[in-house]
């Protein structure tokens, strides 16, 4: 399900309806990591950083504290590893 067609108040009178607070789901890549759909009431939540080597995703923690307050905490992917540097070879070595 992409959230981005969703319609706000469609998902607000979902949320009143069965009587939830705050939809957490996953399992779609998004970049940061998490998104906010329905005026905060659903957010996306996609913890695997870098999804298979080639999406350069951050991936979160949320904390939910009183109140529903929602604090993500990023881990922003590795950068690749540098390439082993080759040393000059030593004069000895070229003669």
């Amino acid at each position: 399900m992409n959230c981005n067609y969703l319609q706000p108040d469609r998902g607000t009178d979902f949320c009143n309806r069965i009587k939830l607070q705050l939809i957490i789901r996953a399992h779609e890549c998004v970049m940061d990591g998490f998104e906010r759909f329905v005026h905060g009431q659903l957010i996306t939540l996609f913890s695997a950083t870098n999804y298979c080597g080639t999406a350069s995703n951050a991936g979160p923690l949320l904390v939910i504290g009183r109140g529903l307050v929602v604090v993500p905490k990023l881990i922003h992917p590795l950068p690749p590893p540098l390439e082993p540097e080759t040393s000059p070879k030593s004069v000895e070595e070229r003669h």
